[in-house]
C-alpha cells in the first residue's frame, strides 16, 4: 500500500499544534517560576520572622537576666537594710532595758510608792516539752505581798497594753508561788505613741519615762491585777 503524504495544510495544522502546545508549555514553565518565586519570597520572609523571632527571645531573656539579677540586688539591699534596723532596733532596746534597770536599782527599788525586797530582770520561761521561750518579763519587782511587772520598750504602743495584761495572768501560772500576790504593771518607755499613756492609765497601769535625767513614775491609775 502505497504510504500517503501529508498535505501542506496538514503539516501546517501539525505545526500549529506543536506550537500551540509549545507556548501552553511555556506559560505553565512560567507559571511555575512564579510560584517557586512566591514560595521563595514566603520562606525569606519566613525566615525573617524566625531571625526576629529569635531576637526578640534574646532581649526577653536578655531583660529577664537583668530583672532577677536587679531584683537580687534588690534583695540584698533589703537584707541589708532588714538587719541594720534590726541592729538599731536592738541597740535603741538594750539602752531601754539598761537605762531603767539602773532606774529602779538607783531609786533602791521604789516603784509607785512599795518598797520591794528585790528585783529580776530578762526573765524567760519556757515549756521543757517545746525548749522554745514562751513568756519572757523585763523587770520583776518582789516582795511579800506584791509583784511588779515592768515591761520596757524604746518605744511604747497600744499593743504593749494589752500584752502587759495578759502577762499579768500568765505570770500567776508560770510561777504559782505568787498566785496570791498582788500584782501591779508598769509601761516604761523611752517614747509613747499616740494615746497610749491615755490608754495605759485607764487600764490601771502606771506610766515610767525618761524626763532629762530623771526617771518619772506616773502611777495615780494604778490598780492591782
Amino acid at each position: 500500500m502505497e504510504e500517503q503524504v501529508p498535505t501542506f495544510e496538514e503539516i501546517r495544522a501539525i505545526l500549529k499544534d506543536i506550537a500551540a502546545s509549545q507556548k501552553e508549555a511555556n506559560l505553565r514553565q512560567q507559571e511555575t517560576d512564579r510560584i517557586m518565586q512566591e514560595v521563595a519570597a514566603s520562606q525569606k520572609e519566613t525566615d525573617r520572622r524566625m531571625q526576629e523571632t529569635d531576637r526578640r527571645m534574646q532581649e526577653t531573656d536578655r531583660q529577664m537576666q537583668e530583672t532577677v539579677r536587679q531584683m537580687k540586688n534588690t534583695d540584698r539591699r533589703i537584707n541589708a537594710l532588714a538587719s541594720e534596723l534590726s541592729g538599731i532596733s536592738k541597740s535603741n532596746g538594750d539602752f531601754a532595758e539598761e537605762y531603767f534597770n539602773n532606774a529602779f536599782e538607783n531609786d533602791n527599788l521604789i516603784f509607785a510608792g512599795m518598797h520591794f525586797d528585790y528585783l529580776k530582770n530578762d526573765i524567760n520561761v519556757s515549756n521543757p516539752k517545746s525548749g522554745k521561750r514562751d513568756e519572757q518579763f523585763d523587770i520583776v519587782l518582789y516582795n511579800d505581798e506584791s509583784v511588779a511587772i515592768i515591761e520596757i520598750k524604746y518605744k511604747a504602743g497600744k499593743n504593749d497594753i494589752y500584752d502587759m495584761i495578759r502577762k499579768a495572768e500568765a505570770f500567776r501560772s508560770w510561777f504559782p508561788d505568787y498566785a496570791d500576790h498582788k500584782i501591779y504593771l508598769g509601761l516604761a518607755g523611752m517614747s509613747f505613741l499616740k494615746n497610749t499613756i491615755k490608754d495605759a492609765e485607764s487600764k490601771g497601769i502606771a506610766i515610767i519615762r525618761q524626763r532629762g535625767d530623771k526617771t518619772i513614775v506616773n502611777d495615780e491609775n494604778l490598780i492591782a491585777y
